[in-house]
């Protein structure tokens, strides 16, 4: 089976060209630490990581409940 290459561009069904873009960013000057203690950092960057969970969820039970009071 061979791969296909990789493309700069893609275009959706609906015939929209989409593009894509490899920005770059320069972290260097960013310290490890951003908060006043490595605990802190660490604690913050782990909720941090939670948060497309937690959203996803959220929307769920929003539905639902919005569902609830339409009836």
């Amino acid at each position: 089976m061979t791969i296909p290459a990789k493309q700069d561009t893609s275009s959706s069904l609906a015939n929209i060209e989409i593009t894509v873009r490899k920005p770059e960013f320069d972290f260097s000057d960013t310290p490890e630490q951003w908060l006043a203690s490595i605990e802190a950092s660490h604690f913050m960057h782990a909720i941090a990581v939670m948060v497309p969970v937690t959203e996803k969820l959220v929307i769920e039970r929003l539905r639902v409940s919005h569902a609830d009071l339409l009836c």
